[in-house]
């Protein structure tokens, strides 16, 4: 991920809508990536990272999505053997750009977490196999949600099961 334009700080960052993680995640969690958008307005805590995304409302959703998704997880986790997930962590994980002319992004940033989850993972050029070895990286989530983001990711339409971008 190149944090980069995300981290382009405007002067009064809490006027506009954000893109939030935990700094504290104890890596005995299922997951430790936590992200959710902040409205704007609403004041941060010490303990919480965010980007500004720069373009529409659909950017925003499209990386909380790649944030929480398991393939960014899986990143961080061999990225990270501690309990802080800084932007320095975040920002050394490759993540799929987004591009506002893309309409599998827009369908990222609208999709219920099973479907995001299956298109970023072909994004991330993970086949049902490679995806299937990322979640056994995953012991704590139950096997009924691995069972049903590996169903996904096979059931995908070949015209949304193109490679964009490889996990590096």
């Amino acid at each position: 991920m190149d944090p980069a334009p995300l981290i382009a700080r405007p002067a009064q960052p809490w006027r506009h809508p954000r893109v939030v993680w935990r700094d504290i995640a104890d890596v005995t969690l299922r997951k430790r990536m936590c992200a959710c958008i902040l409205p704007a307005g609403t004041v941060l805590g010490d303990t919480l990272n965010f980007v500004v995304p720069p373009q529409a409302p659909d950017e925003a959703a499209y990386w909380r999505a790649v944030l929480n998704s398991h393939a960014f997880e899986w990143l961080v986790r061999i990225r990270s053997a501690h309990n802080h997930l800084g932007l320095t962590v975040v920002g050394a994980c490759a993540a799929p750009p987004w591009d506002a002319g893309d309409p599998e992004c827009r369908a990222i940033a609208r999709a219920d977490v099973p479907l995001a989850e299956a298109l970023l993972a072909r994004r991330y050029g993970l086949d049902a196999e490679r995806f299937e070895a990322v979640l056994a990286a995953f012991p704590k989530q139950p096997e009924a949600l691995k069972t049903a983001l590996l169903a996904r990711v096979r059931g995908l339409p070949a015209s949304l099961a193109q490679t964009r971008f490889r996990l590096t």
